[in-house]
C-alpha cells in the first residue's frame, strides 16, 4: 500500500495519543459530578443507568472514524493502473539567418524566401509544439516567443526581412545566447533548436554556446542553404539594384559552409539537412521532432495508482452514523446491539448476492475518442462482443484523427478475420465428421467474414503507418482466404464427381436393360460399364483425399459392383449383370449431395456458433463510401509495395506546385 500525500499521517496522533487523554480526563470529571450530586449512590446501579461498555465502545467507534479520515485523507492506493501517456507539446525555437547572404537566389526565388516557406510547412502540422522565432545577423533579438499558434508564428515568419537587423555578419552566439532566455519560460517535455542559415562568415564564440547546449541537451537541427560548391552572387537588396562587389570590383559570391554546419549539429546531437527546391527536407526535420520524446508514442504507458480514500471515507461515514445511534443507556445498547445482530445476519444472507453483483462493473463509456478507443480495445481483447458497439460510436464522430480512424476500422477488421478463422476451424471439424453439407455452410460463413474483413483492413490503408500489425494481418487474410477456397473448391468437385458417377451409372444401367441385338451394342454396353466403374473409383480416390471415410467406403462398393457387371455381362448373364448395376447406384446414393439444400450463410445460428462479429453501422460507414476499396488483399499488398515510387512522383510533383504559387505570392 502507498499513500500518496503521507504528510496527512502525522495526525495520528490525534486518536492515538491525545484522544485516550480526553477520555481519561472526561471519566474523571464525571465521577467527581455523581459524586458530588449524588454522595455515597454514585456507585450504585439502581441510580446511575449509564453503561460503561458502550461509553467504551463509542469512544473506540469515534477514534476509528477519524483514523479512516485521516488515512482518506493520506489518499492510500493499493495499486496502480497502466494508463496511456500523454506529454506535453514541444519546444522549439527557430534561430533564421537573415543576413545579406540570405538574398542569394540559388533557391528560387531567394534563401531567405524558401526559409520562410520551410517555416510555414513546419508550423501548420498539429502536434501541439510552441515554436518561437529568433533573427539574426550581425545581432539578434526574440522576435515571437514560444507559442503554439501558429498563425501568429506565421505572421512574425513573413516579416523576416534582410533589413530587419542593420548590423553585418552572421553572429551565431548572440542568437544561441537570445534563445537560451526564451527557454526560461518553457514547459515542455523536450525542447530543440532549429537553425536556417548558410553558414556564411559566422561569428562569436559559438563553440562555448555549442557546449552549453549539450551539456543541457538541447539538440541543434541545421538546415543549409546555398550551393556548396559553386555559390551564387549577392543581390543589394532595397532599391538598389545589381550584386554586392568587394573591393575590387569583383561580385561576391555566397557558399554554404556544409562541412562546419554538420559538424555544429553532430556535437549537439543533432541533425543537418540540406534544403533545395525539390527536396526541402521538411519531411526529415519533422521525423527528427517527432523523435524527440520517445514517450509521446502510442504504445507507451505510464503507472497512475489508483486511489482508494473513497472507501475510506464510506467507512467513516458508517462509522459515525453507528457512533450517533449507540445510546450509553444500559436499555439503550442492549437494543442496538439485538438490531446490530439482525443486521449481520441478514447481511451474511445477502453476501452472496452482493458479490456476484460487483463481479460484473458495468461498462463506463468515456467521452474522449481516446479513452473511447481504449475502453472498446479492451473489451476486444476480454471477449466481450460489446466493443464492436464503441467503435461504431468511434467511427460516428467525424472530428476524430485519422489514426484512430484507421487503427478502429483495421481493429474491428480483425475480429471478423478472427471469427472466420475459427468459422474455418470449425469446417474443418464438421469435415472431419463427414458432415459435408454443415462444412460447406460454414466455408461459406467464414468466406463471407473474410469479404467484411478484407474491406475493413482496406479502410484502415490511409493510417496503416501508425498499425504495426496491418501488413501481417493482410497477408494471413489472403492466406486464409486462399485455404477457404481450396478446401471449398475441392468439396464442390468431390459433389460434382458424384453427380457424374451417378450419371454415368444410371447410364449403363438404361443401356443394360436392352438385349444387345448384334455385337456392337453389346459392346457398347460394356463400354458404358467399364466408363460407370472409372467415375466410382475417381469419386473414391477424391473422397479419400478429404478423409470422408464413408463415401470413400461406398465409392469403393459401387466400383466392386460394376466390375462384377462387366464380368457378367461379358458371359452373357444380363440379369445378373443389371443386378450388380443397380447394387452399385444404391451405393452411389447413400451419401448424395446433389439433392441437398445450397447452404446459405447465417441462417443456422444454432450449430454455428458466435453469430459473426456485427459490422459498422451505415451511420458509422458514411465515410467508408468516400473511396472503392480493392477487390482483393492481394491488390492491397501489391499497392503497399509501389508505395515509395508513387509518393517520390507525389513529392516532386508537389514541388513544383508549390514553386508556382510561391512566385505567385511573392
Amino acid at each position: 500500500m502507498k499513500f500518496n500525500a503521507a504528510d496527512w499521517l502525522y495526525l495520528l496522533i490525534i486518536p492515538v495519543l491525545v484522544m485516550p487523554v480526553i477520555a481519561a480526563v472526561s471519566n474523571a470529571r464525571k465521577k467527581k459530578l455523581l459524586a458530588a450530586l449524588l454522595g455515597k449512590n454514585a456507585d450504585s446501579p439502581e441510580s446511575v443507568h449509564l453503561s460503561a461498555g458502550a461509553r467504551l465502545w463509542r469512544r473506540i467507534i469515534l477514534g476509528s472514524a477519524i483514523v479512516l479520515l485521516i488515512a482518506a485523507a493520506a489518499r492510500p492506493s493499493f495499486y496502480s493502473r497502466l494508463l496511456p501517456f500523454e506529454p506535453k507539446g514541444r519546444d522549439i525555437m527557430v534561430l533564421c539567418d537573415v543576413s545579406r547572404s540570405m538574398n542569394a537566389a540559388d533557391i528560387a526565388p531567394s534563401r531567405l524566401k524558401h526559409a520562410q516557406y520551410i517555416l510555414r510547412q513546419l508550423s501548420s502540422a498539429e502536434r501541439g509544439d510552441r515554436f518561437g522565432l529568433v533573427p539574426f545577423a550581425g545581432n539578434a533579438f526574440l522576435s515571437c516567443p514560444l507559442t503554439s499558434d501558429p498563425v501568429t508564428f506565421n505572421e512574425y515568419v513573413d516579416e523576416l526581412s534582410s533589413d530587419s537587423i542593420p548590423v553585418g555578419g552572421t553572429n551565431l552566439e548572440k542568437a544561441l545566447r537570445v534563445a537560451e532566455k526564451a527557454f526560461a519560460a518553457s514547459e515542455g517535455n523536450s525542447r530543440a533548436v532549429i537553425l536556417l542559415t548558410d553558414g556564411e562568415e559566422l561569428q562569436g564564440n559559438s563553440s562555448a554556446m555549442i557546449a552549453e547546449l549539450k551539456k543541457k541537451r538541447l539538440p541543434l537541427f541545421i538546415i543549409g542553404f546555398g550551393d556548396p560548391v559553386n555559390g551564387s552572387v549577392i543581390p543589394k537588396g532595397g532599391n538598389e539594384s545589381g550584386f554586392i562587389r568587394d573591393r575590387n570590383g569583383k561580385m561576391v559570391t555566397s557558399k554554404l559552409n556544409e562541412k562546419m554546419l554538420s559538424k555544429l549539429a553532430a556535437a549537439t546531437g543533432g541533425l543537418y539537412f540540406r534544403t533545395s527546391a525539390t527536396d526541402t527536407g521538411v519531411r526529415q526535420l519533422e521525423d527528427a521532432i517527432n523523435n524527440l520524446d520517445r514517450s509521446a508514442r502510442k504504445n507507451v504507458k505510464q503507472q497512475i495508482p489508483v486511489e482508494e480514500f473513497p472507501k475510506l471515507l464510506a467507512a467513516a461515514l458508517v462509522l459515525i452514523i453507528i457512533f450517533l445511534l449507540i445510546s450509553e443507556r444500559k436499555s439503550a445498547a442492549v437494543l442496538f446491539m439485538c438490531a446490530a445482530g439482525a443486521f449481520c445476519i441478514g447481511a451474511a444472507e445477502n453476501s452472496g448476492e452482493t458479490v456476484k453483483a460487483a463481479a460484473k462493473p458495468a461498462i463506463v463509456i468515456p467521452e474522449d475518442a481516446a479513452g473511447l478507443y481504449n475502453t472498446a480495445r479492451k473489451l476486444q481483447l476480454s471477449g466481450n462482443p460489446e466493443y464492436t458497439g464503441l467503435y461504431e460510436k468511434l467511427l460516428a464522430d467525424p472530428r476524430i484523427s485519422p489514426e484512430l480512424r484507421a487503427m478502429a476500422f483495421h481493429n474491428l477488421g480483425a475480429g471478423i478475420h478472427h471469427n472466420c478463422r475459427k468459422q474455418f476451424a470449425q469446417a474443418q471439424q464438421q469435415l472431419q465428421q463427414q458432415q459435408l453439407d454443415r462444412s460447406l455452410q460454414l466455408l461459406a460463413e467464414a468466406e463471407q467474414s473474410a469479404a467484411g474483413s478484407e474491406e475493413l483492413y482496406s479502410r484502415s490503408a490511409v493510417g496503416a503507418a501508425a498499425i504495426p500489425e496491418f501488413g501481417s494481418n493482410l497477408t494471413r487474410l489472403a492466406h486464409d482466404r486462399k485455404r477457404i477456397e481450396e478446401l471449398k473448391k475441392k468439396i464442390e468437385e468431390l459433389k460434382k464427381q458424384q453427380q457424374k458417377a451417378q450419371n454415368q451409372t444410371r447410364q449403363a444401367q438404361k443401356q443394360n436393360k436392352n438385349t444387345p441385338q448384334d455385337r456392337s451394342q453389346r459392346q457398347q454396353q460394356q463400354n458404358s460399364i467399364e466408363q460407370a466403374r472409372k467415375e466410382a473409383e475417381k469419386m473414391q480416390k477424391q473422397a479419400s483425399e478429404l478423409n470422408q471415410s464413408q463415401m470413400a467406403d461406398s465409392a469403393g462398393k459401387a466400383a466392386e459392383e460394376v466390375k462384377k457387371a462387366a464380368a457378367e455381362k461379358a458371359a452373357n448373364e444380363d440379369r445378373k449383370s443389371q443386378q450388380h448395376i443397380e447394387n452399385a447406384m444404391k451405393e452411389l446414393k447413400k451419401h448424395d449431395l446433389g439433392n441437398q439444400k445450397k447452404p446459405q450463410p447465417g441462417k443456422d445460428k444454432k450449430d454455428s456458433g458466435k453469430t459473426p462479429e456485427k459490422q459498422p453501422s451505415p451511420a458509422s460507414g458514411r465515410e467508408m463510401k468516400k473511396d472503392k476499396p480493392p477487390q482483393s488483399s492481394e491488390q492491397l499488398l501489391e499497392l503497399m509495395g509501389e508505395d515509395d515510387k508513387k509518393l517520390r512522383e507525389a513529392i516532386k510533383q508537389r514541388n513544383r506546385m508549390r514553386r508556382s504559387q510561391v512566385e505567385k505570392d511573392w
